[in-house]
């Protein structure tokens, strides 16, 4: 019976999973000019974004390893769409601190 609701919650994950991504997409982007990068708020707010994403694929994780078929193709493809966010996660890492940094150190012109 656990196996049931196991299933069921990484099949509903796997159809939740690309509109996560196109939110998170849609949240992440950063104009490129420099008065952008003024803005707390988007700063504190991607921090936040960050935060919570990791959060949700460490849950994703701990999901994962309550599975006992390790072979499976399903179990293959949860473990690289977890990649994928740790991917994705680490971007916005280099993002916000591409953006600290910019705040710190003002371009002159």
């Amino acid at each position: 019976m656990s196996a049931r609701i196991l299933f069921g919650f990484l099949v509903s994950l796997l159809l939740l999973t690309p509109s996560l991504a196109q939110s998170v997409a849609k949240s992440s982007r950063v104009p490129a000019t420099a008065a952008a990068f003024d803005n707390a708020d988007d700063l504190s707010d991607m921090k936040a974004d960050l935060a919570r994403m990791r959060v949700l694929v460490t849950q994703m994780q701990n999901n994962l390893g309550l599975t006992t078929n390790s072979t499976t193709p399903l179990y293959h493809q949860f473990d690289l769409e977890i990649q994928m966010w740790q991917l994705l996660i680490g971007q916005m890492e280099r993002r916000i601190d591409r953006m600290e940094r910019s705040k710190e150190s003002p371009h002159r012109e």
